[in-house]
């Protein structure tokens, strides 16, 4: 399910990318002349916190000239409240009594035993998540994923996986259903967003004034050998249509 802050599926970080090259400010900046300074002396790259973004992470080459930077096309470290880097954690954990992504760009917090509430994503344009119709089951947690047992039916989980920057949400059959399946997930959306249709006719969130917040919805059935090795798994396109009723989507 794809809402704001919400990845389109469970694919795996591309490789960064890096590139060596001189700063034209290089020559009145003491912060990279030190560091050069410390290359120079230990043969080895050293970093330069003060070059770093969320999805960049730099260091001075050992021949006093040169940086180099490594780049990700989601975010690697984040700044804490004493202003240091600290590398992103996706691991849910227990945090005042709530589960929570550990360290993410987009704060998540997950449901509990007997609620319904799956999951939320505090975003700058506002929270925006999922729910369930009926109250989830006690959930197990390995890493940054989440799985409420039989959440849907008897054999289908519902699973979460916290991301740097969002989250991918999942429906894990663990045994053939004996018929056709639909999975109704209440969203909460940021204030002033509401799902119209897409270009290809998908739903697609957005603003009043018609402009797209979000990807369009996209939602896939895969089997198990899929992430494996996608050439010799199956895949297929599976329905998904937003119903409004009142203010609920």
């Amino acid at each position: 399910m794809s809402v704001p802050a919400v990845a389109q599926g469970p694919t795996s970080s591309p490789a960064p990318s890096s590139a060596a090259t001189t700063p034209p400010d290089a020559a009145s900046d003491p912060v990279l002349k030190t560091a050069w300074d410390k290359a120079a002396a230990s043969g080895k790259p050293v970093e330069v916190p003060s070059r770093f973004t969320e999805t960049m992470k730099v260091w001075a080459d050992p021949d006093g000239k040169n940086l180099r930077a490594q780049l990700h096309t989601r975010p690697v470290q984040l700044k804490n409240k004493a202003g240091a880097w600290e590398p992103v954690d996706t691991r849910i954990v227990t945090r005042d009594g709530t589960l929570q992504a550990a360290r993410v760009k987009t704060p998540l917090t997950f449901g509990g035993r007997g609620t319904k509430h799956l999951v939320s994503a505090a975003g700058e344009q506002g929270t925006s998540g999922l729910g369930v119709t009926r109250a989830l089951p006690e959930p197990k947690i390995s890493g940054s994923t989440i799985t409420y047992p039989d959440a849907v039916a008897p054999g289908a989980d519902l699973v979460v996986l916290a991301l740097a920057d969002g989250f991918v949400s999942q429906v894990v059959f663990r045994r053939r259903p004996d018929g056709p399946v639909t999975v109704r997930l209440p969203l909460k959306l940021p204030k002033g967003t509401s799902f119209g249709k897409g270009p290809e006719g998908l739903p697609q969130l957005k603003d009043a004034k018609g402009r797209a917040k979000a990807a369009p919805v996209v939602l896939t059935a895969m089997d198990a050998k899929v992430e494996a090795s996608p050439e010799q798994g199956k895949s297929s396109p599976v329905t998904a249509r937003v119903e409004t009723s009142g203010k609920t989507s």
